[in-house]
């Protein structure tokens, strides 16, 4: 159980010290661990971003309960990120300004936020902190590229191409790296017009932004 395992909680404290912030999930809190989770959350801790809370999360049956204080509780289903992928530029730069105050927005080659998109997000906005996190070491507020995000997640956004279409991207990256990124060039080691080396790049989804880097590990 929780309440007795010490290592956890120096882990979460060790974690809040960091500014990361701590759900619990559990399917029935009993008090006592309650009671420990609401004096945990409240010590003052001097120079922690506010952004790092303890959150404690219930899973329950009913529609509606009640505390025993008079007060009503009613379960709130919160979407997963996957199911707000129209908001999720506003939600990246919401969460990298409670994580980062006062630095600018994090900017995404068009590439990299199609990889973004098509990310089905398993850990949600717990993932999406860390992820943000670690393009801020990585990158600062310099432009993020495939190249910076996790290989899964830069892999993801190509699958939904064929073989052929796969093989035939590989080469036109292998292309426009061996020329330095000069799209004329390329084309000619390919043998193919330039107009036509525009449109497969459009169609493979292989990003000018992206200086030519190949999205694989």
């Amino acid at each position: 159980m929780l309440t007795e395992d010490g290592p956890a909680w120096a882990r979460m404290e060790a974690a809040l010290n960091e500014g990361c912030g701590i759900v619990v999930a559990g399917a029935s809190p009993d008090d006592e661990l309650v009671e420990r989770l609401a004096g945990f959350a409240a010590v003052e801790r001097p120079g922690v971003h506010p952004g790092a809370r303890v959150i404690l999360t219930q899973r329950t049956n009913a529609s509606l309960t009640y505390d025993g204080a008079g007060g009503l509780q009613v379960p709130v289903r919160l979407p997963s990120l996957v199911d707000l992928r129209g908001e999720l530029l506003d939600i990246v730069r919401e969460v990298s300004a409670e994580l980062f105050p006062g630095a600018p927005s994090p900017r995404f080659s068009p590439a990299a936020l199609q990889c973004l998109l098509a990310w089905r997000w398993p850990g949600n906005m717990a993932e999406l902190a860390r992820l943000l996190a670690d393009l801020r070491r990585a990158v600062g507020n310099g432009l993020i590229q495939t190249k910076d995000l996790p290989a899964p997640m830069r892999q993801t956004a190509l699958s939904s191409l064929s073989r052929y279409e796969q093989s035939e991207r590989d080469a036109i990256v292998a292309a426009l790296a061996e020329s330095d990124g000069n799209k004329s060039r390329a084309a000619e080691i390919l043998g193919i017009g330039r107009t036509t080396m525009y449109r497969k790049m459009r169609a493979l989804k292989i990003d000018d932004d992206e200086r030519m880097i190949a999205p694989g590990p």
